[in-house]
């Protein structure tokens, strides 16, 4: 479980690029990047350093935002960084793809088993993933006479656990790991925007791919295009969406401990809202999910 921290399309902080600092901006997904130097030739410097090296240059920028979060941007892949030819040294681009870390206190890195550019566990849930495996499955439903003899009054029960949670292995681009299906539940809280009312919380349905081996941020592209293929085949649909977030294992290697939100920038405007009863459930074909992988 993880509260979500609310994504805003204005993102500005301070990005280390070759040993260079780099003050950045994100609006809409357009990543303006400047070089932090007061020097003017070392600031043109630096962004030739960029152009120069970019194709070489990791597949993402760690950094920290102006609220004290770490903060990976990703480059886009198939385009070169522009650089301003005239007017200030900066260059741009458009990212993929953000992970913004889960909190900004040290007692989150105290509690990591792994540099936090590592996780042992991705979390895709809710979106699209609701219509194939239905958050419904983890309640208890009254029945008829319950619901009849109750004057109103209606009891929330949770199944177990194990009762609406499904585990295959299964191997990905080579990397152990386990596929479970399962239903994930965010915080109840007091609600401002309502005028405080009570939100007793959300149940949302959640893909969980849980690693052998710790994996590196830039190896999550791989695996949430996988994840997207086999909700779209499912959908029949290819506007799909959902959310993610990351975890590493604490180390009685039981609990999973939330280190980082991912953020994706999709090319659709709109997403399907196919009903349940519109798709292919994920449980018809839960066996095969290693062969379709």
């Amino acid at each position: 479980m993880i509260k979500m921290a609310k994504y805003t399309d204005n993102i500005c902080g301070y990005l280390d690029i070759l040993d260079d600092e780099f003050a950045f901006s994100i609006v809409n997904q357009q990543v303006t990047i400047l070089p932090a130097n007061k020097d003017p030739i070392q600031k043109n410097d630096a962004v030739n350093r960029i152009r120069n090296n970019y194709h070489e240059l990791p597949d993402y920028f760690i950094g920290t935002d102006d609220h004290y979060y770490k903060i990976a941007v990703f480059k886009n892949p198939n385009k070169s960084i522009s650089p301003t030819l005239l007017g200030y040294p900066s260059f741009h681009f458009a990212t993929p793809l953000i992970i913004k870390a889960a909190g900004n206190a040290q007692g989150l890195y105290d509690k990591m088993t792994e540099p936090w550019h590592k996780f042992h566990v991705i979390n895709f849930y809710g979106g699209n993933i609701n219509s194939i495996y239905n958050p419904a499955v983890s309640i208890i439903q009254p029945s008829w006479e319950e619901v009849a003899s109750s004057a109103g009054i209606r009891d929330i029960k949770f199944r177990l656990y194990e009762e609406y949670t499904k585990s295959i292995n299964c191997e990905i681009h080579g990397e152990k790991c386990t596929f479970t299906i399962t239903v994930t539940q965010k915080d109840d809280r007091t609600d401002s925007e309502k005028m405080w009312a009570y939100n007793l919380g959300e149940r949302n349905a959640c893909i969980r791919l849980e690693f052998e081996n710790p994996q590196d941020f830039d190896t999550f592209p791989k695996y949430f295009n996988i994840v997207q293929k086999v909700i779209s085949i499912l959908t029949k649909q290819n506007n799909v969406t959902f959310n993610a977030y990351l975890c590493q294992k604490r180390p009685d290697d039981k609990l999973l401990y939330p280190t980082a939100v991912c953020y994706t920038f999709e090319r659709y405007e709109d997403f399907s809202k196919r009903r349940p009863d519109k798709v292919i459930p994920i449980e018809t074909i839960f066996p095969y999910i290693p062969r379709i992988i």
